[in-house]
């Protein structure tokens, strides 16, 4: 005879949440924007809900073995007041470009599987952007939200304006 308990459900260790980083800004002459540096995370911890006092640095090219098994993660990680370990992974071919062709809407570009952790923001940085023309910016920062250049093969002005990020 099976036996449980409806005041105790069985628990689990490390629930799976997927966060979707997004991104939106008004582009002017953009046909992509690329991501040149690491990811820049804000976390929450799901177990005892306190965010974490520093930024993140998330490198999706970089993965740590976890001590516990064969598995690996892109970030490892000890919530600081709880103690629980958390896990960040990059969703396979999830990475993607910011596409010119769709200004001031949202779009989806990085997914990660996250376990114990939840994502509550992430920051603008160092982007390569490549106007329509085939002109290559190696170092558009949009830390600030804005950026401006112009490309002179199709004699137009190349901007950036508004930038944001949510997480969904």
């Amino acid at each position: 005879k099976l036996r449980y308990s409806v005041s105790s459900p069985p628990s689990i260790s490390h629930p799976m949440v997927i966060c979707t980083l997004q991104f939106r800004a008004i582009l002017t002459c953009v046909a992509s924007l690329k991501r040149a540096e690491d990811w820049l995370l804000d976390l929450t911890c799901s177990s005892c809900g306190e965010e974490r006092g520093t930024t993140v640095t998330l490198d999706p090219t970089k993965t740590v073995e976890s001590n516990r098994g064969r598995k690996s993660f892109h970030l490892i990680l000890k919530c600081p007041s709880c103690g629980r370990e958390q896990y960040v992974t990059v969703k396979e071919n999830s990475e993607r470009d910011v596409s010119g062709e769709v200004s001031e809407e949202w779009q989806s570009v990085l997914q990660l599987d996250c376990r114990g952790v939840e994502v509550s923001g992430w920051h603008l940085g160092q982007y390569v952007l490549t106007t329509p023309s085939g002109m290559r910016v190696p170092d558009a920062d949009l830390t600030d939200g804005d950026f401006a250049d112009f490309d002179e093969d199709l004699n137009k002005s190349v901007e950036v304006l508004e930038a944001e990020t949510r997480v969904i």
